[in-house]
């Protein structure tokens, strides 16, 4: 009786073993795949952060602009200059078009990135 209890404990354990083993294979591959997907988020991210930082330098630029054009009608230097309004909104149309061609570079999803 004793005899079959120990076979019976050691064919368990070798089940357990086996077991053991092939969770372990398992868990190196959902390892391998997470380490991929945090270097995708990692390469992701610093684009984002890029992206992010031409993006604030651009808007830095646009908003002297806008604050020169601002001060220009404010100190009345646009009526001696001959400025208008309308100069003003060519002006502002240049730079909405500058701001469409930067969105329209920016890499999107299921486009092939372009080189900068």
């Amino acid at each position: 009786m004793t005899a079959f209890f120990v076979s019976l404990l050691s064919v368990g354990m070798a089940v357990v073993a086996v077991g053991v083993f092939l969770m372990a294979g398992r868990l190196g591959t959902v390892r391998r795949s997470l380490d991929d997907l945090a270097s995708d988020i990692a390469r992701t991210q610093a684009r984002i952060e890029s992206f992010e930082k031409q993006l604030n330098e651009y808007w830095r630029g646009v908003e002297m602009r806008v604050g020169r054009i601002h001060d220009t009608f404010e100190s009345g230097r646009a009526c001696r200059m001959g400025t208008t309004i309308v100069d003003v909104d060519v002006k502002m149309g240049h730079l909405n078009r500058r701001m469409e061609e930067i969105l329209e570079r920016m890499p999107r999803p299921g486009r092939g990135e372009e080189p900068s």
